[in-house]
């Protein structure tokens, strides 16, 4: 059973003023988180420090490129400098007491009494080391700088220039770095322009209702469908969903235009998924284990193999014995199953989209035009809601009450084939169940029907006359003669508009939705390679 109204999935309440969503996804994003605030005061600060930090680094170039007055390095250490007055033997020290037109050509004595001519770019070797006139018409070796160079310290320690001696032959390495730079920013502007573009090509998903159909479903496209950004839009979410009030029990149902081998696909893939989860960590947080019982019958059943039996784990006809403990009942099948705490499910599958990047907006949606153009696609999983937004009059409400009492010494669930009475024990409570009421809109719980229904599970356990009832709890199913799982392009005065329908589950809901969910997503992919995909006749 899968109670309480799934068009309060759809129905949206608006947070604030106003109920049109007729804004742009930022307009979405800042409703949502706030408009100028702290955060944004934080950003636009964060921006221009940004901006600051780049032009220091265009303006650092300027000082990181001086080239400060240099020599040649002779081939050993200095011992005097020839024909200046100069005391120091330090060649760095020398050149920085010269003035600057002596710098460019420096006399200098080594210590093995060699005299060398030093310039900024060679260096002569005296051959005649006796003759120390200034003017020196010997022979002269003119040997390459390949010791490196010697710098004037006194105003700048140290630049590029310095640490790579971008000197002389290596002097266009200077010239063109500025160049590079503003070459490798235009670059940079070109390609990380176009990286950030890339995001905004991102397909944008409206996915209305966050039911178990809605949240897995976007769950699943955040996954499958990488470009995508989901937001979930309702204006009810967990605890007030009509999935909160559903037991949760993993026993498909049938549904007149639903192929049945559809039906045990998407059986065993919602099967398989919330298997891992109840074998992990996350089977607490998610509300998802195994439990174990038996579905019984007054009359032996056209099949008594279900399509779903090699699905669930053990399942054997009962045994006489096991069915002496239901005198009114002849048949019965016995079996382990899965059940999910749903509002904890919902909880856990919110917080999966949210991970993935996804927004979660309580609004009301009237009619699906107004999500256009802020979304490139719409999933409609709105349940009842779909009378309205997509004019479907298949869809009627069928309600179920059921109760929800403290028996813990209930482990086992008991089903009755008609599945009009039931007993679920789950993780904090049992819930009891139920109704069929075709057409009835009524939520509020009715008095009589839940002594009824308490009457009806107390004669399949007997047991639970000791247990008192913890809440009384109303939904209306979704139900239509068969799940609506299609596309549909919406056109309006020249606007188009993808949409995914999904939903029509009735009480089968939670035993179907993660396989149902796949399908969809296969869906909406087809629509995301559409949109991508420019059409032949379109003009660049």
């Amino acid at each position: 059973m899968e109670p309480r109204r799934e068009d309060q999935n759809l129905a949206p309440r608006v947070s604030g003023k106003g109920c049109n969503i007729k804004f742009l996804n930022l307009e979405l994003i800042f409703d949502h988180m706030g408009h100028f605030g702290r955060l944004q005061i934080l950003l636009y600060f964060m921006c221009a420090y940004q901006n600051v930090s780049c032009g220091i680094h265009y303006v650092s170039t300027i000082f990181m490129l001086i080239t400060p007055a240099y020599t040649c390095k002779p081939p050993g250490e200095v011992k005097r400098a020839v024909f200046q007055n100069v005391s120091s033997w330090r060649l760095e020290e020398i050149l920085t007491l010269l003035s600057p037109g002596q710098k460019d050509h420096i006399a200098v004595e080594l210590q093995d009494g060699e005299i060398w001519e030093l310039s900024r770019c060679s260096r002569i070797w005296r051959e005649n080391m006796s003759h120390l006139d200034y003017e020196y018409s010997g022979y002269k070796h003119n040997i390459p700088c390949s010791d490196g160079y010697v710098y004037d310290q006194s105003k700048w320690e140290n630049s590029v220039v310095t640490r790579w001696d971008l000197v002389c032959d290596r002097k266009w390495y200077v010239d063109v770095i500025q160049p590079f730079i503003m070459f490798g920013v235009l670059l940079g502007a070109i390609i990380f322009a176009y990286l950030s573009d890339r995001p905004m090509d991102t397909v944008r998903i409206a996915v209305i209702g966050a039911g178990v159909i809605g949240l897995s479903t976007a769950v699943c496209i955040s996954k499958l469908v990488p470009g995508c950004s989901i937001t979930v839009i309702s204006d009810k979410f967990t605890p007030d969903t009509t999935s909160d009030v559903a037991a949760g029990m993993l026993i498909p149902h049938i549904y007149p235009d639903t192929p049945i081998h559809t039906l045990k696909q998407w059986f065993r893939e919602t099967f398989d998924h919330l298997s891992t989860i109840a074998c992990s960590a996350e089977a607490a947080d998610a509300g998802v284990h195994l439990v174990s019982g038996w579905q019984i019958f007054r009359s032996i059943p056209t099949e008594e193999v279900p399509f779903w039996a090699d699905v669930v784990l053990g399942f054997r006809k009962m045994t006489e014995a096991e069915l002496k403990k239901f005198p009114q009942h002849v048949f019965g099948q016995a079996f382990t199953t899965l059940k999910c705490e749903t509002s904890a499910y919902l909880r856990w599958l919110e917080k999966r989209v949210k991970e993935s990047g996804g927004l979660l907006l309580t609004r009301r949606v009237e009619n699906l035009w107004q999500l256009q153009p802020s979304f490139d696609i719409v999933v409609n999983c709105s349940g009842l809601g779909s009378q309205q937004l997509a004019g479907d009059s298949t869809i009627s409400p069928v309600r179920g009450q059921v109760l929800q009492v403290q028996a813990p010494w209930v482990k086992h669930f008991i089903r009755d084939g008609s599945g009009l009475t039931y007993i679920y024990p789950g993780a904090s409570h049992v819930t009891l169940g139920g109704t069929r009421q075709k057409g009835d809109w009524n939520l509020s719980p009715d008095a009589e029907i839940s002594r009824h229904i308490f009457s009806r599970c107390c004669a399949l356990e007997p047991s639970l006359h000791r247990a008192f009832i913890i809440k009384e709890k109303v939904g209306l199913r979704p139900v239509r003669p068969g799940v609506r799982l299609q596309k549909e392009l919406l056109a309006q005065g020249g606007r188009r508009l993808p949409v995914v329908h999904h939903y029509g589950h009735g009480s089968g809901g939670i035993s179907v939705h993660w396989g149902s969910a796949l399908e969809a997503t296969r869906l909406v992919s087809e629509c995301v390679q559409a949109l991508r995909i420019p059409s032949p006749t379109s003009k660049l």
